[in-house]
C-alpha cells in the first residue's frame, strides 16, 4: 500500500467514524501546513460523504511560537474580526 493510499484510508476513517460527517454539514479543519496531504484527503472524503463544504485553515506552529516569544503581548492572543466572522458564518447555520 502506498503512502497516498494509506492517507486516503485514514481520511475516510476520520470522516466516517471519527467525525461522522453527515450529508449537508460543513467540516472545518485546522491543520499544520505539513499536513496538506491529509487535509486534501479529508476534504475529498468529506465531500464524497455528502458534506456541504469543507473549510481548511492552516496554522504554523513555528509562527505561533515566534509570535508568543517575540510578538506584542496585546496582539498574541487576539482574535481578529475576520477570523471570528468566518467561523460565525458556519456556526450560525
Amino acid at each position: 500500500m502506498t503512502r497516498k493510499m494509506m492517507i486516503e484510508k485514514y481520511a475516510q476513517v476520520l470522516v466516517t467514524l471519527g467525525v461522522a460527517v453527515q450529508p449537508g454539514e460543513t467540516l472545518i479543519l485546522e491543520l499544520d501546513p505539513e499536513q496538506y496531504e491529509l487535509s486534501r484527503a479529508i476534504t475529498k472524503a468529506a465531500l464524497h460523504s455528502g458534506a456541504r463544504d469543507v473549510m481548511v485553515y492552516y496554522r504554523d506552529p513555528y509562527v505561533d511560537k515566534c509570535r508568543a516569544q517575540y510578538g506584542d503581548r496585546e496582539t498574541v492572543g487576539k482574535v481578529l474580526p475576520w477570523m471570528l466572522g468566518s467561523m460565525n458564518v458556519y456556526l450560525d447555520e
